[in-house]
């Protein structure tokens, strides 16, 4: 069954993908209305409601087209998630809720930063937008010191490639209320500007400046955004703690090295010491 033309279709190949999840009409019309140039638009899946675009993109990849990125976007989650499977809000017609899916070779390098060069691509969306944002490594983006957007990448290991699924919760027009029902302190950009926000104009942008992106890392690796994203960096010079998952440590945010990893300085030692993953918290 065909459920979209040109380069935004899908062609469901079992009753079950047909049936168990509902397009969004909404999102289709709208996003073709911004999209200018869809000969070069990225393969895009538009679902009303699923319980995670995570989950969707992970069971239904197979059937993507090769070759190119599909993004999964949805008007509702159920189950949305984050990094350590820590429960997403997800309210209907209110954020975007995306996954990128694509491959790449085996071979390739720099693959920690996936998450942090699409925390970048989002920022240069948002600056563009007239907003000051800042990115909480390694996987968020925060505006006025609160939580805005998260970022979850997981990977799948093939014979000669690597299926990645890049994940992004992105808060847009939810309200105050229903902001305090978010386990942590949170924003939207409607909550920042006092503005309702067009999620489909914000999807049509990112996609396009994510694709770009994509292409450069592709060449060149992290290389070319450790700059941008080394002076956007949230708490810098400043004194946080780090869970590793395993231990807690306390030292000043110095930078990021060329691998991707958060350098902390340890003022008591005068060491500074690399970590490529854990949870970051301001010391108040």
């Amino acid at each position: 069954m065909k459920l979209m033309k040109n380069h935004h279709s899908i062609r469901a190949k079992s009753a079950k993908f047909s049936q168990k999840h509902k397009m969004s009409l909404f999102l289709i019309v709208r996003y073709k209305e911004h999209s200018k140039n869809l000969k070069n638009a990225m393969h895009t899946i538009f679902l009303d409601q699923i319980d995670s675009t995570q989950t969707f993109a992970k069971e239904n990849y197979t059937s993507f087209p090769e070759g190119q990125i599909t993004c999964v976007v949805a008007d509702e989650q159920t189950q949305g998630r984050g990094r350590w499977n820590r429960n997403w809000v997800s309210p209907k017609e209110k954020n975007l809720y995306i996954t990128y899916y694509f491959s790449l070779p085996r071979t390739s390098s720099h693959l920690s930063s996936l998450a942090s060069l699409l925390c970048v691509t989002l920022v240069q969306v948002l600056e563009k937008m007239g907003f000051s944002p800042q990115i909480k490594w390694p996987n968020d983006i925060l505006l006025s010191y609160k939580k805005l957007s998260g970022v979850l990448c997981e990977t799948s290991f093939q014979e000669e490639s690597i299926a990645i699924f890049l994940g992004i919760g992105i808060n847009v027009n939810m309200d105050k209320e229903e902001l305090s029902s978010i386990d942590q302190i949170a924003t939207s950009l409607f909550a920042e500007s006092e503005q309702i926000q067009d999620r489909t104009l914000l999807l049509d942008n990112l996609n396009k400046k994510f694709a770009r992106n994509l292409k450069v890392f592709q060449k060149k690796g992290f290389f070319s955004f450790l700059s941008f994203l080394d002076s956007h960096l949230a708490y810098k010079k400043k004194r946080v703690a780090l869970f590793d998952g395993n231990k807690r440590y306390e030292g000043v945010v110095d930078s990021i090295s060329e691998e991707g990893a958060l350098n902390l300085f340890f003022e008591k030692t005068k060491e500074t010491k690399s970590f490529f993953s854990g949870d970051l918290f301001p010391i108040l």
